[in-house]
């Protein structure tokens, strides 16, 4: 007897409803089976999935099954249906022609063996692919026109927004400010404005109990919230290819502006910036010996202080430099010696950030995680042994009705592959007990730790042979320095390091210019 799979396929709402219905294109192709003299093993459906790439979860399932079972045909109502790309079509067919799984149509019958018939699927594959392309650029089309009118093209609308219908055209939606959401986003604006990053954000945000339509705030949504241009009443096109379904560069977008701004431009571009500069100087230069480089930058200007170098007599010397001044761009020169501030650097940030106050706070943090870390290994130990104690209990009744029945126990091949099954769960069970016995508990850090690692934590900065783990470290809660005159002021995120980091809440820190003054070059 042979065997057979059925695959169907609707994109869009109006042909599952109009054109080729789900359970018609089921019918016809075991239909087709039956003509063919197979038996239809299963189904495979993709609901709602667009034919342009192979990301179907249904779709691979059926050709994995095809592989693993050797079946006989795979039928499907078109070659659309299988594919609406050409190269994805035919990689898929080699994969079935390797397991010798033959392609049935329903719409068209195509003998494939044939040249006319491998010639009469290519083209029908091209002509697929490139309805595709047209259904997507008209849809593009349609879309654009749609959002340059004002109307809303659906989707989970951007936080700020609510849709609702338009009072002048009952069959369409339009895009209207949320009074409640857009106030949050108009303080996230103004916070992030301020000198605080994502992740202090999102913590304020949370413990003040202000969620973000039912889930917490997080780093990632509030960065996300901050970069999104729909803020600003603008409707954004092409962010991924409709082809490959990868990201496109933000400068191939197509923009056009559909609904009432949230954040005006201005101060959504002053936020880019911001952002723009701290991925720009997240660690320095990473050929760079100094510490500091991609993180200092001068305050007149707000370009970047860049190494330059100068040979004297026996030697050459480092300076930090305003990159505006070493270009004649108009700022003046302002050159610090680059060992000396760097060496000052370490010890006031040493002294200010990694003392016995804010360690205490790490050390309360590290033991609750082990005191986690020992609760959940608890619960994880408890789960397999109550898993493995099932097991073990069912392997105890098959083995009764094998002594009561012997050779005549009821569905004895069934109860054979269920104790071999059992088995190998049972073995499973038994490793992963193994290992977490074998784990060893974190040992929790006492107060009297907190000095000598307070003392640990310096040294290594002060003597490591690498800098570019050193400007990694610091980087990671300085968002820059900026160099002035006669003073120096360290922008940093105290919660990037600290949790509970109480120096200044505003997380701008500033050393005395009289009590610390910065070496002079």
């Amino acid at each position: 007897m042979k065997t057979a799979i059925v695959y169907a396929r609707v994109s869009t709402v109006k042909q599952a409803s109009d054109e080729l219905p789900i359970q018609s294109q089921i019918e016809q192709c075991n239909a087709r089976s039956e003509s063919l003299g197979a038996t239809v093993l299963r189904a495979f459906i993709d609901d709602g999935i667009s034919g342009r790439g192979d990301n179907r979860p249904q779709f691979q399932a059926a050709i994995e099954f095809c592989e693993l079972n050797r079946v006989d045909y795979f039928i499907t109502w078109s070659t659309s249906r299988f594919a609406r790309n050409k190269l994805d079509a035919a990689l898929y067919k080699k994969r079935l022609a390797n397991c010798e799984t033959d392609m049935a149509y329903v719409s068209l019958s195509i003998d494939r063996s044939t040249d006319g018939g491998w010639m009469t699927e290519g083209v029908m594959e091209i002509f697929d692919e490139f309805f595709s392309r047209q259904v997507s650029s008209d849809t593009r089309r349609s879309m654009l026109k749609n959002a340059q009118d004002g109307y809303w093209n659906g989707g989970i609308p951007i936080y700020g927004y609510s849709p609702a219908v338009d009072p002048e055209n009952s069959r369409r939606k339009r895009l209207f400010v949320d009074p409640d959401e857009a106030h949050i986003v108009k303080r996230i604006f103004n916070m992030r404005l301020s000198g605080e990053g994502p992740k202090s954000i999102a913590e304020k945000l949370n413990n003040e109990g202000l969620d973000k339509r039912g889930r917490s705030w997080t780093k990632k949504t509030v960065g996300a919230l901050l970069r999104n241009p729909s803020i600003t009443g603008k409707t954004v096109f092409g962010r991924r290819s409709n082809a490959t379904g990868r990201k496109v560069e933000p400068d191939n977008w197509l923009i056009v502006q559909s609904h009432e701004p949230i954040i005006d431009q201005k101060s959504w571009d002053s936020v880019q910036t911001i952002m723009d500069r701290e991925i720009k100087h997240t660690g320095g230069s990473q050929k760079s010996t100094f510490l500091f480089t991609g993180l200092l930058v001068c305050y007149t200007c707000g370009k970047n202080m860049n190494i330059e170098t100068a040979t004297g007599r026996s030697s050459s010397y480092s300076y930090y430099n305003c990159r505006s001044a070493q270009q004649g761009s108009g700022c003046r020169n302002r050159r610090i010696s680059a060992r000396k501030i760097d060496n000052w650097l370490v010890d006031t940030i040493c002294e200010q950030i990694f003392n016995r106050s804010n360690l205490n706070e790490v050390v309360t943090e590290l033991n609750a995680t082990c005191s986690q870390w020992a609760r959940e290994t608890r619960k994880r130990r408890e789960h397999l042994s109550k898993q493995l104690s099932i097991l073990e209990s069912k392997n105890s009744k098959i083995f009764d009705l094998f002594e009561l029945h012997g050779r005549d126990c009821p569905n004895l091949s069934d109860l054979t592959k269920r104790l071999r099954a059992n088995n190998t769960k049972i073995k499973v069970l038994e490793t992963e007990l193994t290992v977490v016995d074998a784990a060893q508990e974190p040992s929790a850090v006492s107060d009297n730790d907190i000095a000598r690692l307070t003392d640990i934590l310096t040294d290594i900065i002060r003597t490591s042979q690498n800098p570019q783990r050193i400007r990694s470290l610091f980087s990671s809660f300085i968002n820059r320095i900026e160099v002035k005159d006669s003073s120096i002021t360290i922008n940093y995120n105290p919660s990037t390091l600290i949790q509970k980091q109480t120096v200044h809440s505003s997380g701008h820190w500033r050393p005395g210019e009289d009590s610390n003054p910065w070496p002079s070059p």
